[in-house]
């Protein structure tokens, strides 16, 4: 993966307004790629917060340090499947809650499997999960 500036990781968005946040920095060029594992719908996350970015950027860091995922990996670990069903759900919501639609969708579509009793589809799913956290994670380390 490309060092260089955040424009170049695995971090794509759609729909994003041009706007400034507290550093002077473009928050659009900060939390974009060229590429589509992870995306974020900002317009729609920023709008929950009644438009206030900075509000956003807050919650947003404060993202990998949401326990909600290391009890999602234990439960996967365990194969406790009603904790699965929990934490990925929890996961599901906070995602939404802040535009993270591939981390969303990809909890979404865990929650269905545990739900259906398709136990056998859990690896990869939480697979997607982990990569798509992993991604954040990273680019939320360069945002400082």
């Amino acid at each position: 993966m490309n060092s260089g500036g955040l424009n170049q990781e695995c971090f794509a968005s759609k729909n994003l307004a041009l706007t400034k946040y507290s550093q002077g920095r473009n928050l659009k060029n900060d939390l974009t790629g060229s590429s589509s594992c992870l995306s974020i719908d900002l317009n729609t996350a920023i709008a929950r917060f009644s438009g206030n970015e900075a509000l956003y950027l807050r919650f947003f860091r404060k993202m990998p340090m949401d326990p909600t995922y290391f009890s999602l990996v234990e439960a996967v670990e365990k194969k406790d499947y009603s904790l699965i069903e929990w934490e990925a759900h929890t996961l599901k919501r906070v995602a939404a809650n802040l535009g993270l639609d591939s981390l969303r969708y990809a909890s979404d579509g865990l929650v269905q499997a545990v739900r259906r009793k398709e136990y056998d589809e859990i690896p990869a799913l939480f697979e997607i999960i982990k990569t798509a956290h992993e991604k954040m994670v990273e680019v939320l380390s360069r945002l400082d």
